[in-house]
């Protein structure tokens, strides 16, 4: 889903789409897509732990949506995959419930914080943005202009940092 959706749907066709109207070659919409398709990936991953531990503050929305709505997330399958009983029993007392108290979503993010998770989709949104961002080396390489590249290098930057 998240290539299809994301990264197909939301980034790599726009792109290639502008791309085509200004002019560009098949291979330059091929390489569009070598960049969109790591970067869609990326920011749904970064989103995807928004949803599951940013706060109302950051995100606008209720802490623990996500976990209340059963979203099923990247984060969350690496959480499943590595969790104690006692850690799925914290997650699913919330999981797809619609509403929990504070201490039981508070439980829950720590549970899946303890498996790891957090951090091994934070470190697979760097792998991916990174995988992105090797591919501006060769929009260079063919003379694309210097200011676009550096929007797509910030955009890149804005996708990890990004707290909404």
């Amino acid at each position: 889903i998240y290539a299809a959706k994301t990264s197909q749907y939301s980034l790599a066709n726009p792109l290639q789409l502008g791309a085509l109207i200004a002019g560009a070659s098949p291979s330059d919409c091929h390489l569009i897509s070598q960049f969109a398709l790591p970067t869609g990936i990326a920011f749904q991953i970064v989103d995807d732990l928004l949803g599951l531990f940013g706060t109302a503050e950051e995100t606008g929305k209720p802490e623990g949506q996500d976990l209340l709505e059963g979203k099923w997330t990247y984060p969350l399958t690496i959480a499943r995959a590595a969790a104690s009983a006692r850690q799925l029993v914290a997650i699913d007392q919330v999981y797809g419930k619609g509403q929990a108290k504070t201490e039981e979503i508070q439980a829950a993010q720590a549970a899946i914080r303890a498996t790891g998770a957090q951090t091994q989709s934070f470190a697979e949104a760097d792998r991916l943005l990174t995988e992105a961002r090797s591919v501006l080396s060769e929009f260079r390489a063919r003379g694309w202009r210097a200011d676009l590249i550096e929007l797509l290098n910030e955009f890149l930057t804005y996708l990890r940092q990004r707290t909404r």
